[in-house]
């Protein structure tokens, strides 16, 4: 299988010696046999006895690890959707009146039980991973109200009148989960009524931007390397338009400025490791960024467009500052 390393030199103070730790992640295709050995080994997590062989008892979880982790996460995050149905249910008896909804959800790709202890997440741990970008755009909020689940903890904030929330879930087997409402509204200015719903590009990508770069505070927190599961999804789409960041471009037809979305349901899913996207923040945004704007029908978004977008937003996976 593909390796991605992570290799740290550590040099003494007199510049004399130095050693190289180097970081491999576990494997997710196992078991391996050594060399030409029958035998197989799993890693101990000893300092002075780092591997042993495989107890019988182990050998068919270690055949079938892939299925069980994929049946574990898709468990975790059936759960999660259902707990964030409770959710709307709870501040709205009518879900459906909940237009255009962002749900960015980012999982270990293969979990195999809890990363951390979920009373970790008390005391300062949410301040520990705000990512800060200085443009009143921190995330997460830390001024979000706080409920215990199990194993892990939801922050969340809501207004019935407004029908807006923010909804975002941290979780012991490192799931951690954005969903927020992203439609504006039109009025009638005799009525009152609303008239139309519209999704401003910049309030997607700036929900995601800080998502993925607080994640990359979590997960360093929490000690985990490895591989991530991303899916972006928009829901509850129908019948609602896109608004282009360069609206002001007059000589546009109506439909280019603000595209009528013709799917309900947009979903981009990526699968990286925690090294490629801490090293590669910019291109990673940039192709999120591209993938949306298409998706949401979107034409004349240049890459050199995009890049003075992500600027013009306080993108913070696009700057150094994550």
């Amino acid at each position: 299988p593909i390796v991605f390393t992570e290799i740290k030199v550590c040099i003494n103070n007199d510049k004399s010696r130095c050693f190289v730790v180097i970081r491999i992640p576990q494997s997710n295709l196992t078991p391996h046999a050594v060399m030409s050995s029958r035998g197989i080994y799993v890693r101990t997590g000893q300092r002075g006895n780092s591997e042993a062989v495989v107890h019988p008892d182990q050998i068919i979880w270690l055949f079938d690890k892939r299925n069980k982790s994929k049946a574990l996460r898709d468990l975790i995050l059936h759960r999660a959707e259902i707990r964030f149905g409770n959710f709307l249910s709870w501040i709205d008896d009518r879900p459906q009146n909940f237009p255009g909804i962002l749900k960015s959800t980012l999982i270990p790709l293969y979990p195999q039980g809890p990363l951390f202890e979920y009373k970790d997440l008390e005391g300062t741990f949410i301040n520990d991973i705000v990512a800060y970008n200085g443009r009143n755009n921190d995330f997460p909020d830390v001024r979000l109200s706080r409920k215990s689940i199990q194993d892990g903890i939801v922050l969340h904030c809501h207004s019935k009148e407004l029908k807006s929330f923010n909804y975002i879930q941290l979780g012991s087997h490192g799931e951690y989960i954005l969903k927020t409402d992203l439609a504006d509204f039109k009025l009638d200015q005799q009525t009152g009524k609303k008239t139309e719903a519209i999704i401003h590009y910049y309030r997607v990508l700036n929900w995601v931007d800080g998502h993925l770069a607080s994640a990359l505070r979590f997960y360093k927190k929490i000690g985990y390397w490895g591989n991530l599961y991303l899916e972006i999804n928009l829901v509850n789409l129908d019948g609602i338009k896109a608004e282009h960041p360069a609206r002001e471009t007059a000589f546009w037809e109506e439909e280019d400025k603000r595209p009528t979305l013709l799917d309900g349901e947009i979903k981009i899913v990526k699968e990286i490791s925690i090294n490629a996207l801490n090293i590669n923040k910019k291109t990673f945004i940039k192709k999120i960024a591209q993938d949306l704007a298409w998706s949401l029908g979107l034409k004349n978004i240049s890459d050199q467009m995009l890049e003075q977008y992500l600027v013009s937003i306080g993108s913070i996976m696009f700057s150094e500052g994550v």
